[in-house]
């Protein structure tokens, strides 16, 4: 006698109308690079907790410093995505959530666009230009 195996599983089990957030920050890395003729870029890290907690971490990158790092922010969010921690500066606790993608874009927005980003940035700029 046959046994027939049942599958359970959606057809359309891959099938997701989000952007993930390593997505969203790999191409904002990619852009510093070329606002800044490559002398300050961007790199985005994965890794994984124990709880299942996915971290990225959002680095400034300046290849003609023997490629020093700065962490310009972090990102954790569950295998669900959304919602999200976003952790900016050295404060104990997140700088904001984010409940959606949209969200998450706005605010991503705030923080490439803020002073204190403008300034790191130009600095290091400074460093490697003189």
């Amino acid at each position: 006698m046959e046994t027939q195996v049942r599958d359970f599983w959606p057809a359309n089990l891959a099938i997701i109308d989000v952007l993930a957030p390593v997505g969203i920050l790999r191409e904002q890395a990619a852009l510093l690079g070329q606002k800044t003729k490559n002398l300050v870029e961007a790199e985005v890290t994965t890794s994984t907790h124990h709880d299942g907690t996915i971290m990225l971490q959002f680095y400034l990158v300046v290849p003609a410093m023997d490629h020093y790092r700065y962490r310009l922010f972090s990102v954790n969010h569950g295998a669900e995505l959304y919602p999200l921690d976003i952790y900016f500066g050295s404060g104990p606790g997140p700088f904001s959530k984010a409940a959606n993608e949209q969200d998450f874009i706005s605010q991503l927005k705030n923080i490439l666009s803020s002073e204190k980003t403008k300034r790191v940035v130009g600095s290091l700029l400074a460093q490697v230009q003189q």
